[in-house]
């Protein structure tokens, strides 16, 4: 999310949902110009069937998203940009 144009800041965890007795805190939320979107990795564990219907109850928009949903050069791209995000980084060749 830090590489996407749209998403102006993101965070982990910071939203709960509830049905009843049971809560829920999806992956991500990003903020983007037109909506606030809801966003749960999704590998072995899989969301409650109930979080997509809480969280567009509450005015978001929700999507899940597998590590097949990223184009796999761009996520390449980013891991490699962000091991160099504690230091300075020279672009030139030489």
């Amino acid at each position: 999310m830090d590489f996407d144009d749209v998403v102006s800041s993101w965070n982990c965890r910071s939203l709960q949902f509830h049905h009843g007795s049971d809560t829920y805190s999806p992956d991500f939320v990003a903020e983007r110009p037109y909506d606030v979107l809801v966003i749960d990795a999704v590998g072995q564990r899989r969301p409650p069937p109930w979080v997509s219907e809480a969280v567009t109850r509450e005015g978001f928009t929700y999507r899940t998203m597998s590590r097949g949903d990223v184009d796999p050069i761009r996520l390449k791209n980013c891991k490699d940009l962000l091991q160099c995000s504690g230091g300075e980084v020279s672009l030139g060749i030489g």
